[in-house]
């Protein structure tokens, strides 16, 4: 476990000196968040709380900073409805309590990314921090005008992993498909391989859809992205999910792990 300061984001502003903080696990960014305090309060520093009898920590003064680029950039969003976004927009956490299959549609957590996938930045990855109750997490793709109170992948114009039960579902509640399920620990990702069709135009051509498990391809599917592209999404809708979304180009395998391609 580790906190740093990112004093590049850290302004001094009205006598308030607005701390840009982060925390990380296992050398990773899991939270972000800002705190103002007065200049002349002084400097911050580490500190550690240790409540178990025999407790002990090693401290590393000098600990190398983090692998992820979060701490550097922002995840904007669409829209977000029934979800907490906090940490510069990369965590997401389930504000309701998932009611179950008949308020389902009522309780649907969607979080809808600001800008569609592209051939510079084809891919997005969720961490589980927390599954939930039940863990129904689902990370995919939408159009713009997608429906707030629906999972991706339930409704026209989507394509999405489902954790719960491994699914892949597109533009329909039902599927016969199915990948690896996923737990709290695990990371799902999602994007779309454009070198399926090069061309000058990315839009209205069909290009190979794919999710990860844990960093391995585990589902493609070719698909048509119309114009305007296909927006990330993440849907939640059981109590105390919790997950860490990044973005980034990430060149798929074809021998990563069991693909199943459905035509």
């Amino acid at each position: 476990a580790g906190c740093g300061i990112d004093f590049l984001n850290s302004p001094t502003q009205d006598g308030m000196r607005h701390y840009s903080l982060y925390f990380t696990h296992n050398g990773r960014i899991i939270t972000h968040t800002i705190e103002s305090l007065p200049v002349v309060s002084g400097d911050l520093y580490p500190a550690v709380e240790l409540t178990a009898m025999n407790g002990s920590v090693e401290f590393l003064e000098n600990a190398p900073l983090p692998r992820s680029n979060a701490l550097l950039s922002s995840v904007g969003w669409m829209r977000s409805r029934h979800m907490t976004v906090c940490g510069l927009g990369h965590t997401l956490l389930y504000e309701r309590d998932g009611l179950g299959v008949v308020a389902k549609c009522r309780e649907v957590g969607l979080a809808l990314a600001a800008n569609q996938l592209t051939p510079q930045q084809n891919f997005f990855q969720v961490e589980l921090h927390s599954a939930g109750e039940k863990g129904m997490i689902a990370v995919g793709l939408c159009n713009a005008g997608y429906p707030d109170n629906n999972l991706p992948g339930w409704r026209s114009f989507s394509i999405a992993y489902h954790a719960d039960d491994g699914g892949i579902f597109e533009s329909s509640a039902r599927t016969s498909t199915h990948a690896p399920k996923c737990q709290a620990g695990d990371t799902m990702g999602c994007g779309i391989d454009f070198s399926a069709s090069p061309g000058e135009s990315s839009w209205n051509k069909v290009h190979e859809v794919f999710f990860t498990k844990n960093g391995l391809e585990v589902f493609r599917r070719p698909v048509i992205v119309l114009p305007g592209g296909l927006y990330p999404a993440v849907g939640l809708l059981s109590k105390g999910e919790r997950v860490f979304v990044e973005f980034q180009h990430f060149q798929p395998s074809l021998d990563s792990l069991n693909i199943t391609v459905k035509t």
